[in-house]
């Protein structure tokens, strides 16, 4: 006998958990998980806080000065060779502590 009284409120709990989740709208449990677009990915951060290093392929670009622009790879000791800036140690600079460094060689 109690065994079965036991079941019966398994069975009724069990239902009035299936009833209770099953009334919200899937609008309503679809919006609880929507981030915005512009919300930053915290797996993937901004390339301008990429710490450069040994052996990393660098694009330079310079703004209308295709030949001062292309690939460099960094060496081992941490330096990369530009033209009419010579030799440049990056290795432990973010891409955006370069690009001000090399902004600053320039201008």
């Amino acid at each position: 006998m109690n065994n079965r009284v036991n079941r019966r409120v398994i069975i009724l709990l069990f239902a009035m958990i299936i009833a209770t989740t099953s009334c919200a709208t899937k609008e309503l449990r679809v919006q609880e998980f929507r981030v915005s677009a512009d919300t930053p990915n915290p797996a993937k951060p901004p390339e301008e806080f990429y710490v450069i290093g040994a052996g990393d392929s660098l694009a330079i670009n310079i703004w209308k000065e295709p030949t001062l622009s292309g690939s460099v790879k960094v060496r081992p000791d941490g330096y990369i060779t530009l033209p009419l800036v010579n030799e440049v140690q990056v290795i432990g600079l973010s891409t955006g502590d370069l690009r001000k460094l090399l902004a600053a060689a320039k201008g």
